[in-house]
């Protein structure tokens, strides 16, 4: 499951949520205790869900940064004997 699905089941449970709220309080009140203990449940189970939905999403991947490559150019390095004269030259790549 992606983000975006992720996001719109969670948004569909909240409306759903919300619905059956407002349904819930438009009929009348009741003083027995049954009522009372189904709400409790319910209001549990709806906060379970969302908390479950809301800390199984993945944070987003970091962003990515591109470098510039390296700058890098031929030179030529003088070649030494064992006793350190030159004696000639040689390509050498050089990079910043």
């Amino acid at each position: 499951m992606n983000a975006f699905s992720k996001k719109f089941v969670a948004g569909g449970f909240a409306a759903l949520m919300l619905g059956g709220t407002m349904v819930a309080t438009t009929i009348p009140a009741a003083a027995d205790a049954g009522s009372t203990i189904a709400a409790g449940i319910f209001g549990a189970t709806a906060g379970a869900m969302l908390g479950a939905a809301a800390a199984s999403a993945a944070p987003p991947p970091p962003p990515v940064v591109y470098a510039a490559p390296p700058r890098c150019w031929m030179e030529r390095r003088p070649v030494l004997d064992p006793y350190g004269y030159v004696v000639g030259y040689r390509p050498a790549r050089v990079c910043e």
